[in-house]
């Protein structure tokens, strides 16, 4: 049985602020311990706000080894060497919490937020990736961000030990904001053991040349079956058959619980093929597959796959309609085939790899997925750090408008982050200033809130 997760609770404070009580950290505790036995979690606390270095580390040290996520309660404006003895002690992700003046009765007597507003800046200088939590834990903006948080910790706890499988040489070039730092890769394995197992794309290819035309041929109709249209060559789909059937003996034989393909440039330059169709069957099938050598995608997806029982993708946020309010999601082509609308799922050529003489896409190499998604909920997400923290959004696929490049592209309307109606400009400026990396695991229905 999955163990519950649990929240902890500390709480930091300065005594020159006037008018911090330690009744009052009591009172904000009680309610924590009620929310949390409400929505299911544990709970853990600190029995008073700390104020000096040795208390700050001491509740560090204790909430490391009892809770799952610390939520740090920023009474007044803290003094930044107690808040960094806290932090330099703590090993689980951390939430910093701050509330209005007014909840005391006053305008400056705690100065809670700019609290919040210091020790956000010093984590940023350090790198360190932090939750961020505001006003009453009762409040419906409050909730959903600790069930969003609860549930991705709940289901790193449940995918801890589960091996991720890199197939090829790191992920595709350039793509740095893609990758997980040396030191989150670590946290990563330190708190739930989920490791990253390397296979070079030398060795799949040498899996691809043994396999047998049988298996091939017995695999064949199965993996054309879903595609409502074909327009590549026959060779060119026994070629992906070929090395899907090579990534999924692979998969089984290491055990691995999800996968990062390096789809190109090396695998379509040795093999004649793009992964694209391999990727979306793997998908399909149940194996969370993320494309251009992603790391940190595969583990996401590897969590929502722990969270729904439909098949998960990853995917590009490539444009926003702020008149409809909606944002187009779109990529090559790896996204299962039930995800389509009615219009069915093709298999085609890729159409990024040139231009034709009037500078429109030319048909390039074969073979990708190319879908319209059908209309429905769906929830996008990037962890960051060692699920540290999180992007989300929520909302619903619509109707598309007519698109000229070829994949799997849908637009999602009415976005709401933690439960709020969201209009996309902000989550676009979101994006950006908070550098958010530039894939997103997304799954059908509300996974959150």
């Amino acid at each position: 049985m999955p163990r519950k997760v649990k929240i902890g609770l500390a709480g930091i404070y300065f005594e020159s602020f006037w008018g911090f009580r330690q009744s009052q950290y009591a009172q904000r505790r009680e309610r924590l311990r009620r929310v949390c036995e409400k929505m299911g979690f544990g709970f853990v606390a600190q029995a008073e706000a700390f104020t000096d270095a040795e208390a700050a580390a001491k509740a560090a040290r204790r909430l490391t080894d009892k809770a799952d996520l610390v939520l740090l309660d920023v009474a007044t404006f803290p003094a930044g060497k107690v808040a960094g003895a806290f932090f330099d002690s703590l090993d689980v992700p951390l939430a910093l919490w701050g509330r209005d003046e007014s909840e005391h009765g006053t305008h400056i007597g705690h100065n809670s937020f700019c609290g919040v507003n210091f020790l956000a800046s010093n984590l940023a200088l350090t790198g360190r990736r932090f939750r961020h939590f505001h006003g009453r834990c009762d409040s419906k903006d409050f909730r959903a961000r600790l069930r969003t948080a609860g549930a991705l910790i709940a289901a790193a706890m449940d995918a801890a030990g589960s091996r991720i499988g890199l197939f090829g040489e790191g992920i595709v070039p350039k793509f740095f904001d893609i990758d997980i730092s040396p030191a989150d890769r670590d946290r990563r394995s330190r708190r739930w053991n989920i490791s990253f197992e390397p296979i070079t794309i030398k060795h799949l290819l040498k899996r691809v040349e043994a396999c047998k035309e049988s298996d091939v041929e017995n695999a064949l109709p199965k993996f054309v079956r879903p595609f409502k249209a074909i327009s590549v060559p026959p060779a060119s789909i026994r070629a992906q058959v070929r090395l899907m059937l090579a990534i999924r003996d692979i998969t089984r034989e290491a055990d691995l619980a999800s996968l990062a393909v390096r789809c190109w440039p090396e695998l379509p330059d040795a093999s004649g093929v793009w992964p694209c169709a391999v990727l979306s069957a793997l998908n399909e099938s149940g194996v969370p597959s993320a494309c251009e050598g992603d790391p940190g995608g595969a583990l996401d997806m590897l969590l929502a796959g722990k969270l729904t029982d439909r098949p998960v993708t990853l995917l590009d946020l490539v444009d926003f309609d702020e008149r409809d309010n909606a944002f187009a999601i779109w990529h090559c082509g790896p996204t299962a085939t039930s995800w389509s609308d009615r219009g069915g799922a093709k298999l085609i050529p890729h159409d990024v790899d040139g231009a034709d003489s009037r500078g429109r896409p030319a048909p390039g190499l074969p073979a990708v997925v190319d879908m319209q998604f059908k209309p429905g909920p769906v929830t996008m997400f990037r962890t960051l750090g060692a699920v540290d923290d999180e992007f989300v959004v929520q909302g619903r696929i619509v109707p598309a408008p007519k698109r000229r490049i070829s994949g799997c592209f849908g637009m999602l309307a009415s976005p709401a982050v933690y439960g709020r109606e969201a209009q996309v400009g902000a989550i676009r400026d979101n994006i950006i200033q908070r550098a958010i990396p530039h894939h997103y695991a997304a799954a059908r229905g509300k996974l959150f809130y």
